[in-house]
């Protein structure tokens, strides 16, 4: 039933369209809910940008097709998901039947022109317990990536043909100068815009739909620790810094302890019974202890 449902989730991409007029964008951030009941690649999430997710993949194997030819991204997806349905299903050199997995995602090379066609490239992310060696068919091939980079962005909705370019764009805009769309542009063969859409869903699940744009890119090891050390260093000096004021504070504090006891004694309470953070609460309580001081020594003098 799982496996039919995905099927209809694909054949069903441009009928059901009018379900949902336009895909809301929800940015990153969204671990995707099929995950959680069907086997889906392994990630870590390296950063969390302003409309974009920066993903590092472990090795996976992936069974796809040959490149498509259409003008329509939902045609193709169609085509392509139909020949891993039946070799998932047990036409292939093993007659073996493999589980359904998520995502299955469709590599776009555009065309220069809205009416030309464009390549297109169905894959099928293949169990682990079939990676070692998948079964082979006709018309397919298995691409085994190393780990590999993703810079991700999510929308709802069920995916369209002119979703899927805007979300492209958006999701690049949103990488601009940054050191992820320098390793994007150093990792393609050529100028051309690669991009790739993933999808989750069955077509019966109408609420949190998620689909993603990738942008793969490889990046050496050396500068992507050069970039995590540059965000690393800002909140180190920060974190020195609160230290070193926080360490001067309870050194003051240490030494007027033991010179006035029960300011200190009143302090604690008053912590306590506001519930504040001790520093918010002293700063406060410091001035109007000093006053009392203050106003002690003048009444004082004046009796003198």
């Amino acid at each position: 039933m799982l496996k039919l449902s995905f099927l209809l989730t694909l054949l069903s991409s441009a009928s059901f369209g009018s379900w949902h007029d336009e895909a809301k964008s929800s940015g990153v951030g969204i671990y995707p809910p099929a995950c959680t009941s069907i086997e889906c690649p392994v990630f870590d999430v390296l950063q969390l940008g302003n409309g974009y997710e920066i993903r590092r993949y472990n090795s996976s194997v992936w069974m796809s097709t040959s490149s498509i030819q259409d003008i329509s991204l939902v045609d193709a997806t169609r085509t392509g998901f139909l020949r891993l349905f039946d070799y998932i299903q047990g036409k292939n050199s093993y007659e073996e039947k493999i589980e359904m997995t998520a995502p299955v995602i469709t590599e776009v090379s555009p065309s220069d022109g809205p009416f030309c066609e464009s390549s297109f490239t169905v894959s099928f992310y293949v169990p682990k317990e079939n990676q070692a060696n998948p079964p082979p068919a006709k018309g397919l091939h298995v691409q085994r990536w190393k780990p590999t980079y993703v810079a991700v962005r999510q929308f709802s909705g069920f995916v369209t043909d002119s979703n899927v370019g805007e979300e492209a764009a958006a999701l690049q805009a949103s990488l601009a100068d940054t050191i992820w769309a320098a390793a994007i542009e150093k990792s393609r063969p050529d100028s051309t815009t690669v991009y790739t859409v993933a999808q989750y869903n069955s077509p019966f699940e109408f609420d949190n739909r998620v689909n993603e744009i990738w942008m793969q890119f490889y990046m050496e090891d050396e500068l992507l620790v050069i970039h995590r050390t540059r965000e690393l260093i800002p909140l180190s000096s920060q974190l020195i810094s609160a230290c070193s004021k926080q360490f001067t504070i309870f050194k003051f504090f240490h030494e007027w302890q033991e010179k006035f006891p029960s300011f200190f004694h009143a302090l604690r309470y008053a912590v306590q019974l506001n519930k504040k953070n001790i520093f918010e609460t002293a700063t406060g309580f410091l001035q109007q202890f000093l006053l009392i001081q203050v106003l002690g020594r003048i009444s004082v003098f004046h009796q003198v």
